[in-house]
């Protein structure tokens, strides 16, 4: 794994998204809205959204049929929008208006799976807690479906040297 690790220092660049943002919080409605979605779309959307949605308390207080009518290019909007409101009051209510930085709190907001909880951990505290995939930028690939996720995270974590992800930004290995 060494000679694995140095290969990818010395070949590959920091994986970062290309999702534009400017606070945690707009990664985070910009993560959820790029399910089933692409980034560019995203980008696309995003600007308008959070001219009328500025700060995370208009979020909280807006209406999910609104926040849909500005996401509704960006594919299953009801949902989306209803988990972006949702998840703004939660960030209010019990994370003192900031994005967590555990994975157990991430799981917890409505929307945020194991991958954007990966992308979030990543990318705003540089913790390598996992390893989000990225299908169109396969690095590594393991198929293995009876083998829980958080299992081959777990691994593939372990026999990395975690100082190496923290150093190059939380690299993503898929």
């Amino acid at each position: 794994f060494d000679k694995v690790t140095r290969w990818f220092s010395a070949n590959m660049e920091t994986a970062e998204t290309e999702l534009h943002y400017d606070t945690p919080f707009h990664l985070l409605i910009a993560v959820i809205l790029s399910a089933q979605c692409t980034d560019e779309r995203v980008n696309k959307v995003t600007p308008a959204l959070f001219e009328r949605f500025p700060t995370l308390e208009s979020f909280a207080e807006a209406d999910p049929k609104e926040v849909g009518e500005y996401i509704h290019s960006c594919g299953f909007y009801r949902q989306k929008a209803k988990d972006i409101v949702y998840a703004c009051q939660m960030l209010l209510t019990e994370y003192g208006g900031k994005v967590p930085g555990t994975m157990e709190q991430l799981l917890r907001l409505p929307g945020v799976g194991r991958k954007t909880a990966n992308l979030l951990l990543g990318d705003i505290y540089a913790v390598p807690e996992g390893t989000p995939v990225f299908p169109n930028e396969p690095i590594m690939t393991v198929r293995a479906p009876s083998i829980e996720a958080q299992f081959i995270e777990t691994f593939l974590l372990l026999c990395l040297n975690h100082q190496s992800l923290i150093a190059t930004k939380a690299n993503r290995v898929v």
